[in-house]
């Protein structure tokens, strides 16, 4: 019996597949219909509001929500639905005018069907079935309403997004962007290229970024644009801590003779644009800021008022003078040193700092945070920095920055010295007005030397006696004498040099002394002149030359033992010759005969 119904079952399977392709059908461009409106939805409501990245992510959940509970209502039935043989059969039936036979026929082919009655009607019914089965038509019957308005919302849909990605395609691009939660802002007439606050170039495009600003200090605004560019921008500014009243003030583009415009070519150095400059008031609360520059705009800017970091001046001289520890000063910009000390200067600040420069003229030399190698390290290193009441007195944990010495004038000073010290912080706050220091430098003068002899004329192997005295403020080296034998004719013979005197363990700073000096190591003769120069070498820094002076000339006469009579002689006739004339004075004061 079932042989003979196959042309029925072939019809009705044919009927099914074609319902159920038709429903798929339906459903998929369901399906479309809802993509296409999620995305032109999330599209405007994007481009439109410009939502920040959290409001964005809450917007894709809600869209995602809402397709989802749309294609469990509108899709979803179309892909559950499964009709029977028996439906397909009662639905031929109805578009074909027959009564019951096909449905009886597809009951009378079970087996059970025996026992409903008379065998010869059933298998009547079933040959006059299946006759007709092959006459009957393929059936068309479907729910076209469904299928016409879904293809008209689909290819609506398609066409409006094909359009918008033909039209717009950077927005198109942006939008997908932004959809995976980047801060990319949509194209527009004016282009914003960069933003500078207080020349820091920012992050305009993330969610309200949050830029550091000295308190009571002004905030510089600079915004480079192209594109469509309009006279003058909009700042507008909102206080959390007064509720929502914003205000604006403008930002005019900057003239090319503004004396500023040296700091905007450094801003724009990398970029190409017009520059709109405004300088906002002084901080003393945080505010919101949002530039506008004609159709371009940035997301809200967060102006975090901060105080710039609380710095001190540290200063270990090592002066020539004092053989012990380095001086530790802090707190002073202006010294007064002995030249040839050498000078560590360092930077103590309350909080971490990220670059410490100092400039020295010309020289510019960054700090570094461990003490120089070149320098031996004092045994104390403790800075006490003094903190603001509004800390309550709470200590705070002091960060060191030091400048190596090496290489600069500070190594030895020899002339006075001005450093400007260029400091920032963690949070891109200078210190400002820059620290300064003077470094005054105190001569360290060459010794002072006297020298005499006790007598003029000399035998040839003499040591006649100097007496000799040198004084220097820091200490004195070593004392040398220097004598030139000169021959009657005038020719001399090269000068010969002798230490007298050289320092021990203690520092002596004055020398008043009388030193023999040995005439029979320069080969001299009667006739010759010997001039003797006293030399004092003080003490300067270890590895520098002390300072050389000299003291006057000093001129021996070399004789021998009958010049020395003669001279004895002569002096003794001049004393004669002297108490005679006292002798004579006396007597006529005194009337005598």
């Amino acid at each position: 019996m079932s042989d003979e119904l196959s042309p029925l079952h072939r019809l009705l399977r044919r009927v099914a597949r074609y319902r159920r392709r038709t429903r798929w059908w339906i459903a998929l461009l369901g399906t479309g219909v809802i993509l296409c409106g999620a995305i032109l939805g999330l599209f405007c409501f994007d481009w439109l509001l410009r939502p920040t990245r959290e409001v964005r992510l809450v917007g894709l959940v809600i869209s995602v929500t809402s397709g989802v509970l749309a294609f469990i209502r509108y899709v979803l039935p179309w892909l559950r639905y499964r009709e029977s043989e028996l439906e397909i059969a009662l639905l031929v039936e109805k578009h074909q005018g027959i009564d019951s036979d096909l449905v009886a026929a597809l009951q009378f082919e079970r087996p059970e069907a025996a026992r409903w009655g008379s065998v010869e009607l059933q298998r009547h019914v079933i040959r006059q079935v299946a006759e007709l089965a092959q006459r009957l038509p393929l059936i068309r019957d479907v729910p076209q309403t469904p299928l016409r308005r879904r293809v008209i919302a689909a290819v609506c849909g398609m066409t409006l997004l094909t359009l918008l990605w033909i039209l717009f395609p950077e927005h198109v691009r942006t939008f997908t962007r932004r959809l995976l939660l980047e801060e990319t802002p949509y194209p527009t007439a004016t282009r914003l290229v960069a933003v500078y606050i207080n020349g820091q170039r920012i992050s305009w495009t993330e969610s309200e970024p949050v830029i550091r600003c000295a308190a009571g200090q002004p905030v510089t605004v600079v915004a480079v644009a192209g594109g469509y560019l309009p006279p003058a921008g909009k700042l507008v500014l909102s206080s959390p801590t007064r509720g929502r009243h914003a205000v604006e003030q403008a930002l005019p583009r900057a003239a090319s003779n503004d004396e500023n415009s040296g700091a905007e070519k450094n801003y724009t150095a990398a970029v190409a644009g017009e520059v709109y400059r405004a300088e906002l008031p002084a901080l003393q609360e945080t505010v919101r800021l949002r530039i506008l520059l004609g159709d371009a705009a940035t997301n809200w800017l967060t102006l975090t008022c901060l105080n710039p970091p609380a710095v001190i001046l540290i200063s270990y001289v090592e002066d020539p003078r004092n053989e012990s520890a380095p001086t530790v000063i802090q707190g002073v910009t202006q010294l007064t040193v002995t030249e040839g000390s050498r000078v560590t200067l360092g930077v103590a600040s309350d909080r971490p700092l990220r670059r410490v420069v100092a400039r020295l003229g010309r020289l510019q030399r960054p700090l570094e945070k461990q003490w120089p190698a070149s320098v031996p390290q004092p045994a104390d290193m403790s800075v006490q920095l003094l903190t603001s009441t509004a800390d309550n007195g709470a200590g705070k944990a002091t960060e060191l920055w030091w400048l190596n010495p090496e290489g600069l004038p500070l190594s030895e000073l020899a002339t006075p010295q001005h450093i400007l010290f260029e400091i920032t912080d963690e949070n891109n706050l200078t210190v400002d007005p820059p620290l300064e220091a003077t470094v005054l430098v105190r001569p360290d003068y060459p010794p002072q030397v006297m020298a005499r002899a006790l007598t003029r004329f000399v035998l040839p192997t003499a040591k006649p006696t100097l007496v000799c005295q040198v004084r220097d403020d820091l200490g004195i080296e070593k004392v040398s004498v220097q004598a030139t034998v000169i021959h009657p004719d005038g020719n001399s013979e090269p000068p010969a040099t002798w230490t007298i005197w050289e320092k021990s363990a203690d520092r002596v700073r004055v020398l008043d002394e009388k030193w023999k000096i040995d005439l029979s190591q320069l080969s001299c003769q009667k006739g010759d002149r010997v001039e003797l120069v006293i030399l004092a070498t003080d003490m300067r820094r270890p590895g520098r030359e002390g300072a050389v002076s000299s003291s006057e000339p000093i001129t021996l006469e070399v004789t021998d033992l009958a010049g020395i009579l003669a001279i004895m002689s002569e002096i003794d006739r001049q004393s004669a010759e002297e108490l005679r004339e006292m002798i004579d004075k006396q007597l006529d004061v005194g009337g005598g005969p």
